[in-house]
């Protein structure tokens, strides 16, 4: 397999990978220009090709790469010498493993044009959402493959611009191209009968007639010779046979026909919604390795009669997140008939929000009424065996109390943990970062994760170095040195890795850096990891790997140290682009968050379907990261200043509640609640609007425990700096005595009504 690799000045080059461990890549889908227009596997080797007007996708798929934090990529029309014909061969037999194996997919539709502004209002949405739909991409036959086969599909405009993703387009790709909604989210082809996938290419054409059945060799797992000029009826029958010679055919078609006749909403072997459901917003873990042991155990949980909970525990950054990953998508590959679940616990507020993205997935038709209790109505489906089996991972759950105190609900002794699901064909996973914790969750049914070993932790170094840096492999010694410095933790070593890529260090330097760290700079960055019981005594190699590439970052790129900074200042998960302070440069602003995503610092969520922010980009800040950072803040003298710049843009950004824009503004709630609550506010007029501001929109949201709680804080400040007779110190009064009587507490709401007619009568005369 050739790909693709930048140079300093933009140069491309093709480099061939051999072997089973491909280097992390993007990958291009496209269709074709006119003879001639296409950069070539030869134009590319003689250095030419840069005037063709295919060249253009080639740049668009190398930035679009460098910002994901990817420097290889892959496209057809010049990684693949089809002058040869045994290499076109093998690379038409391989193609849907290439697109299945891909980091990215992307996918760049040359005629959809949106002017540069694609989600800036309903029309404009409207019109490239129809181009998006008549696209020619849908109508030719190759692209079907590269539709199905990778977990990550974006789709770009003319202009580069991104449309959204496989995910949050999934109406419109319905719409275009007939498939069903299971094939399109993940579940196993084999699921669906032959007829069934052969009709997914009813309207599609390829240049060759005989490629119309050879598009299909990836989706049905087998392999043939390329005859061209056979004819198309001779490819289907030799793709046919091929078929009935495979050790699956015959299982397959059985089970389909079965199942077919057993459930009469299923139709030519699709399975019905529910047994299909993925809410999953994560990719898979590109470079997961090992955790064999770990992994079967967790099969046996899943796979038991009864309903289960198993708690995954250990130091952060061991792998817990990735290791749940690995066996959601393992159970969707395995178990399709599964659905999956995730649901994110860091707050109450993130706990709903994933609820609510299940809901949705589920289509529980109650969730219209605005009244609608989500959560009961998520847990009473789940726990409905006749709805199926289902796997659902609660992750992040570290703070116990966001699970066990009770709700913000009238009196109600209702907690989060309350509404987890139980049935015997269920089971919930948490992870947590404590033994308290998980004791707490699950009991004794829990799952330490420590370090890795080190042929496991060796794997994972060799599949996050870049091609180039593999040869720092050959020194064994160099090797053991580092990985036992990182004491083979896996987030050290993609932390580590990553550095060493980008800055085209060495292993052998690396080290030399770590141990030239000053020392107390090294305990100050652990401090708050020692309070946590973490690191007694001894030195954390996370912290000390994170604050050399806080120094490297810091003199190199001065905007993503102020984006870490202001994030080190928000809740940390969920962070919406748009709350990001506008860089002076649209590229400045990319650049920078390239820089925090290819350290590692912040990872970009999966975009949810229509319902999720407007497909807003969101990223998420590794707790640790984000401990060290305020660290490094509070140590340099930064922290009060990056807590009231993040207290102020907050305040431009939250509304006084209503309804307009909603969707977008309840993603900021979370993280005004946590910088309002931080050391170092000196604004305090700024607070006390922003808490103003929070109390309206909580009692917007139906949720006035916590909307009376706002609105008190902002009466105690203005009582003392504005006076008690001061109007808006009586309007705060009146904000309070309203979240009062919401919440049935009509006496004492009656009383501050009273006291608020009394003072207004006073100063009004």
């Amino acid at each position: 397999m050739r790909l693709l690799q930048a140079g300093g000045s933009g140069e491309l080059s093709l480099i061939e990978h051999i072997g089973r461990h491909t280097p992390p890549y993007a990958i291009l889908s496209h269709t074709w220009g006119a003879d001639g227009d296409e950069v070539t596997f030869s134009d590319i080797v003689d250095g030419g090709g840069k005037s063709k007007p295919g060249y253009r996708k080639l740049s668009f798929c190398a930035k679009q790469a460098a910002s994901d934090g990817l420097k290889l990529i892959w496209v057809d029309t010049c990684c693949i010498d089809k002058s040869s014909s045994v290499e076109l061969q093998e690379a038409i037999n391989s193609m849907y493993r290439w697109y299945q194996k891909a980091d990215r997919c992307y996918v760049y539709l040359s005629d959809v044009l949106t002017g540069g502004s694609a989600g800036s209002d309903l029309s404009t949405q409207q019109a490239w959402k129809q181009a998006f739909q008549d696209s020619r991409w849908f109508t030719r036959g190759w692209t079907l493959q590269e539709l199905l086969a990778p977990t990550s599909v974006e789709f770009f405009s003319a202009e580069g611009e991104r449309l959204g993703s496989k995910v949050s387009l999934l109406p419109e790709i319905q719409a275009a191209t007939g498939i069903s909604s299971q094939a399109l989210q993940g579940t196993s082809l084999h699921r669906f009968s032959v007829e069934t996938r052969l009709s997914w290419a009813d309207r599609r054409q390829t240049k060759r007639e005989e490629d119309r059945a050879y598009a299909f060799l990836g989706i049905f797992e087998v392999h043939l010779p390329l005859l061209y000029g056979e004819g198309e009826e001779n490819a289907f029958r030799r793709l046919r046979e091929e078929i009935k010679r495979s050790s699956r055919y015959d299982v397959e078609e059985q089970a389909s026909i079965q199942s077919s006749r057993a459930q009469p909403d299923i139709v030519r072997g699709v399975e019905r919604v529910f047994e299909a459901t993925w809410v999953v917003t994560l990719p898979r873990p590109p470079s997961f390795v090992g955790r064999e042991t770990e992994l079967a155990r967790l099969h046996v949980h899943i796979s038991s009669t009864t309903s289960q909970r198993l708690t995954i525990y250990g130091l952060g950054g061991c792998g817990k997140t990735a290791l749940a990953l690995e066996i959601a998508y393992r159970v969707r590959e395995q178990h399709p008939a599964c659905a999956v679940f995730w649901v994110l616990a860091v707050s109450w507020e993130s706990f709903e929000q994933s609820y609510r993205d299940i809901a949705m997935a589920l289509n529980i038709p109650e969730i219209a009424d605005a009244n609608a209790d989500i959560k009961r109505l998520v847990k009473e489906r789940l726990s409905n065996e006749k709805n199926g089996s289902w796997l659902m991972v609660i992750d992040n759950a570290d703070d116990v109390s966001v699970l066990f105190d009770p709700l913000d609900t009238r009196g109600s002794e209702e907690r989060l943990i309350d509404f987890v699901p139980h049935s015997r064909k269920g089971s919930v996973l948490f992870t947590t970062r404590t033994r308290k914790a998980a004791i707490d969750l699950t009991g004794g049914t829990a799952l330490q994760l420590g370090e890795l070993d080190e042929r496991e932790a060796k794997e994972l170094l060799r599949a996050r170095l870049l091609p180039d840096n593999l040869v720092l492999l050959e020194d064994k010694e160099i090797v053991h040195e580092f990985l036992d410095m990182l004491a083979f933790l896996a987030l050290a070593i993609v932390q580590a890795a990553a550095f060493i890529n980008k800055n085209n260090s060495t292993l052998d330097e690396y080290v030399s850096m770590y141990k030239e760290s000053d020392d107390d700079a090294i305990k100050l960055l652990s401090k708050d990891f020692e309070d946590q019981g973490r690191y007694r005594d001894t030195k954390n190699p996370v912290a000390t790997t994170w604050y050399i590439s806080f120094k490297r970052m810091r003199s190199k790129d001065q905007l993503a140290a102020d984006y870490l900074s202001f994030m080190s200042c928000t809740a940390g998960e969920g962070i919406p682009a748009s709350l990001l302070p506008p860089g002076n440069r649209k590229m400045a602003t990319i650049e920078a968050i390239g820089t925090l995503t290819s350290y590692a610092f912040i990872a970009e969520r999966q975009q949810r379907g229509k319902e999720g922010r407007n497909g807003e980009r969101t990223y998420d800040m590794h707790r640790l990261v984000c401990l060290a950072s305020q660290n490094w803040l509070r140590d340099h003298q930064q922290w009060n200043a990056w807590v009231n710049k993040t207290l102020n843009r907050l305040a431009e950004v939250v509304p006084y509640g209503g309804h307009e824009k909603r969707e977008m503004w309840t993603a900021y709630l979370p993280h005004a609640f946590h910088v309002v609550s931080l050391s170092g506010i000196c604004d305090v007029e700024a607070r006390t609007s922003l808490l103003d501001r929070l109390g309206r929109c909580e009692h917007s949201l139906g949720r006035y425990k916590s909307a009376e709680a706002a609105h008190r804080q902002v009466l105690e400040q203005r009582e003392v700096t504005l006076g008690k007779k001061h109007p808006d110190t009586l309007t705060s009064m009146n904000e309070v005595a309203q979240a009062l009587s919401d919440q049935g507490k009509y006496a004492e709401a009656e009383k501050m009504h009273r006291d608020t007619l009394a003072l207004r009568e006073k100063v009004l005369g």
